[in-house]
């Protein structure tokens, strides 16, 4: 009965989570994160995710989050202020993070910001980009907390300081 419960729970997983091409879920750390564009909103789930990510990179700023994480990518076209948000698109306590990419995805990320509950228990999250970078976008929840989610990218292009 043990057995079939965990074959059981494994089918689950499978089922609300594609894998990428070398067995991880799409999502569960930077080498497999989602592609996400300007003006985009992807729905995805942190329900069974890695707690932080295979390579082990740490959560930046002040958050403490012990439940599963869902990294995106975004390949910023423009300089600007990329704005992420989970508000009103999630059921469940969120808190997001923003890491500028380094060049082996399985090193550590360079930390930009991280928040928590800027719409209730939801969050949005700005950070500068320039154009032609690749930036994370890290969804997970406070302590524990998992649940499933839409998150929406936007970026603004930065003002032109000679208009």
């Amino acid at each position: 009965m043990k057995k079939l419960f965990s074959l059981l729970a494994l089918a689950a997983f499978v089922a609300t989570h594609a894998l990428a091409s070398n067995g991880l879920p799409i999502g569960a750390d930077p080498c497999n994160a989602d592609p996400i564009a300007n003006g985009e909103t992807k729905s995805g789930s942190t329900v069974g995710m890695p707690d932080q990510n295979v390579t082990g990179q740490p959560l930046c700023n002040f958050l403490v989050s012990f439940g599963g994480k869902y990294w995106f990518v975004h390949q910023a076209e423009i300089t600007g202020t990329l704005t992420a948000t989970t508000c009103g698109q999630a059921g469940y306590d969120t808190a997001l993070w923003g890491y500028a990419a380094v060049a082996d995805c399985s090193d550590a990320q360079d930390c930009i910001a991280g928040w928590d509950d800027s719409c209730g228990t939801r969050t949005t999250l700005s950070f500068d980009v320039q154009a032609g970078q690749e930036y994370y976008v890290v969804v997970g929840g406070y302590s524990d907390v998992e649940g499933n989610f839409s998150l929406t990218v936007t970026v603004e292009s930065a003002a032109d300081p000679c208009s």
